[in-house]
């Protein structure tokens, strides 16, 4: 039988130092498409999932690819929805 593994979870002081290290990291600018604005920090695997907030599980995206990444956009007619705009420089057409 599989051991449990007790997930990584960090103080909020913490967990914002390796954000800031993620964001120098990735250079200040989304992964998927190299924008500079709206950066977020997006768990690979999900904490929901037992992922750990640690360096190789966090990557640098900005709101639009967050959201993409998350399944979160709606149709491509309607960009404007939710508060989405789009696309911006970087990102591909839907």
């Amino acid at each position: 039988m599989l051991k449990k593994v007790k997930r990584i979870k960090l103080g909020k002081q913490v967990y914002r130092r390796l954000m800031k290290r993620v964001l120098e990291r990735d250079g200040w600018r989304c992964r998927k498409c190299g924008s500079l604005k709206d950066l977020q920090v997006h768990h690979k695997i999900r904490r929901s999932q037992r992922g750990h907030d640690a360096l190789g599980n966090l990557v640098t995206l900005c709101a639009y690819c967050h959201m993409a990444e998350h399944g979160q956009l709606c149709y491509a007619g309607d960009r404007t929805h939710q508060g989405i705009k789009g696309p911006e420089e970087g990102h591909p057409p839907a």
